[in-house]
């Protein structure tokens, strides 16, 4: 929608890569199914198409832009791009890897997954509908997709071949332990600025020198106000008039181009035992051991116990061989032939895939049904309208930027052409705006050379796909000195502020040299206005302390004889003077056995991480990479 607009209308274009697509690249990585023209990045000698790289580089940098006031930095978006390219890159290591060691998921195991994406579900349910609709609108083919996500449970398995191999030995628990269990014995005494803040006194003198001194700090924003026209595809949408006959004609065409929207498609619950054909059972083995499974379960034995002992599908056989609800087009074609001619209850023959031999139980049928014209209307009607409406939207476009370019000074004429109201928003700086302003887009156009020195109207902006602006600068107020009445209590609090701070150091050092004497900590505290916590054994974990003082107090060095180590630290709205006493390292014996076990495993898991960051590491570094620059930019 709107490609037309983007190329008759000069102006700002927003890239837009399809939500689901972006979604794609956030949980499945990359599409690198594109047919390639170009390449990218060659890995190992294996090309990576440049306009997949470009996509997601794009997404990722819209993304980011959306929380990033005004022009995203040329720095930030090289990132982007160099992390973008370093995933496409690890992707495909990974994948040659699993390739070179013969990593492989099966269609069973593959369609099993794919039904399990919550976001081809509807209602909780796998929904084919809902599948190949996103996969088409990601820019995908099912075959394309699948595919990729073949390759990823591949790597997937090899990622776990290493993660799972991690340990933690009974000396690297015990040594975690000694120092996170450690516990270091502590008193300290508070001083907060707000006991005393009240009372300093700031003269008159100092505050106008201080706003002498530096008036850029109390200067106004840059400001404009603006007027704009916008068009909305949704409000010229709810303006088009739709006969009878025009939406069932549209029902028809739809129906006729994509029949598998308007239909539910009949689905089958199943079960299955598999009987692999592999390296250590051959055609004969396996097809003589199917059938006696086949002779079992007619015989009465139960479909869920034979499934779970004897199903080479690790996946189904530990859910007793249930497959869940199946549609067509989810399995290999001899399996979906079988188990879409049985009645429900009835066992199949053994089947022959490409992965062994499966004995197959239909448990539920569901037939499939039509949206009829009158349960579609509803729906049909929004999106025809909105169809309808989208030539007309261009037409506006079109003519909203010639209107603004032919009468450069005013936006009266365009506004009256289309029949809309000029609109306006005031107080619009180069961070920040209200309403329509607040869109970044809208505020770099409006602090442009052209627009506000030279006072003619934007070109379009596109906002979106559906929704456009033309805007002009009606008054633009320069940075000035605020007056010293208006910036009065604000200099008076960082006066304050900083008088505060200096009196909190002066408080800090007595009281570090009057404790390094031997005076008593609580009469101390007493005596210069602070506030005592008395000594107590503290954990890395202990709560109601500030965190600095934790962090801190384990930095600071072990007392090296009876004497306390004495530290200043700064905490939120004033500072502690801490005296560390002693140091108690952890014990095992201090963990109950739970405890212990779910430690290991923490640390297990982590050493996995680190494993396989080394590893994917050792991969990078011995891969050979080249990266063509200017096909991703």
């Amino acid at each position: 929608m709107l490609q037309r607009l983007r190329e008759g209308i000069s102006g700002p274009v927003a890239w837009a890569i399809l939500g689901l697509l972006a979604l794609v690249f956030a949980v499945w990585g990359i599409n690198m199914d594109f047919t390639p023209t170009t390449f990218a990045v060659k890995v190992n000698g294996e090309e990576i198409p440049a306009e997949p790289i470009r996509q997601a580089v794009q997404s990722q940098i819209s993304q980011a832009q959306q929380n990033f006031p005004g022009d995203l930095p040329e720095e930030l978006q090289t990132q982007i791009r160099n992390q973008v390219v370093e995933q496409a890159v690890l992707e495909r290591l990974l994948a040659q890897r699993t390739e070179e060691q013969g990593y492989r998921v099966g269609d069973i195991e593959l369609s099993r997954s794919i039904r399990e994406m919550p976001v081809f579900q509807v209602g909780g349910q796998f929904s084919m509908d809902s599948y190949q609709a996103r996969i088409r609108a990601a820019g995908y083919t099912t075959e394309a997709f699948e595919e990729q996500q073949r390759r990823r449970f591949e790597m997937q398995q090899l990622e776990s071949s290493i993660v799972e191999s991690s340990f933690v030995t009974d000396a690297e628990l015990e040594s975690y332990v000694r120092l996170d269990q450690e516990r270091r014995e502590v008193d300290w005494i508070g001083f907060q600025a707000a006991d005393f803040i009240d009372d300093i006194e700031i003269a008159d003198a100092d505050i106008e020198a201080r706003y002498e001194a530096s008036p850029e700090l109390f200067q106004t924003e840059d400001q404009v106000d603006i007027e704009y026209v916008e068009i909305r595809l949704d409000e010229l949408a709810a303006g088009v008039d739709v006969s009878e006959d025009e939406l069932m004609e549209f029902y028809e065409a739809e129906r006729s181009r994509s029949p598998e929207l308007f239909v539910t498609e009949e689905r089958r619950k199943a079960r299955h035992v598999l009987i692999a054909v592999d390296d250590d059972t051959d055609e004969a083995a396996a097809l003589e051991k199917a059938e006696s499974v086949l002779s079992r379960l007619k015989a009465g034995e139960s479909f869920e116990e034979v499934a779970t002992s004897e199903s080479d599908d690790s996946g189904s056989a530990a859910e007793g061989g249930d497959l869940g609800w199946v549609e067509r087009g989810m399995m290999v074609a001899p399996f979906e032939e079988a188990l879409f001619a049985l009645d429900t209850g009835e066992l199949s023959q053994p089947v022959r895939s490409r992965f062994g031999y499966h004995v197959i139980r239909l448990d539920e049928l569901e037939a499939g049904s039509e949206k009829t014209f009158d349960s579609a209307r509803a729906e049909l009607e929004e999106e025809l309208r909105r169809r309808m409406a989208e030539d007309l939207y261009y037409d506006r476009g079109e003519e909203l930027a010639a209107l603004a370019f032919e009468n450069p000074d005013s936006l009266g004429p365009a506004a009256e052409a289309l029949g809309v109201d000029v609109q306006s928003v005031t107080g619009v700086t180069r961070a920040a705006g209200p309403d329509v302003a607040a869109e970044a887009q809208v505020r770099d156009a409006a602090f442009s050379t052209d627009v506000l020195e030279g006072g003619e109207n934007s070109p379009i902006i596109e906002l979106a796909e559906d929704h456009a602006v033309v805007l002009r600068v009606t008054d633009h107020r320069l940075p000035e000195t605020r007056p010293l009445a208006e910036v009065r209590d604000t200099i008076l609090q960082g006066l304050k502020d900083e008088a505060a701070r200096e009196q909190l150091r002066l408080l800090a050092e007595q009281a570090e040299k009057r404790l390094k004497d031997g005076e008593d900590a609580r009469g101390l505290a007493d005596d210069i206005g602070g506030q005592y916590s008395p000594r107590e054994s503290l954990g890395r974990t202990s709560t109601g302390i500030p965190a600095q003082l934790t962090a801190a107090l384990f930095a600071a060095s072990v007392p090296a004889d009876e004497s306390a180590v004495i530290e200043t630290v700064d905490v939120p709205g004033g500072v502690a003077v801490l005296r560390l006493f002693s140091v108690s390292p952890g014990k095992m014996s201090d963990l109950d056995e739970e405890a212990r076990e779910a430690l290991r495993e923490r640390l297990a898991r982590e050493a996995a991480f680190r494993e396989l960051s080394a590893y994917m590491a050792q991969l990078r570094s011995e891969a050979a990479v080249v990266v063509v620059d200017n096909q991703i930019e």
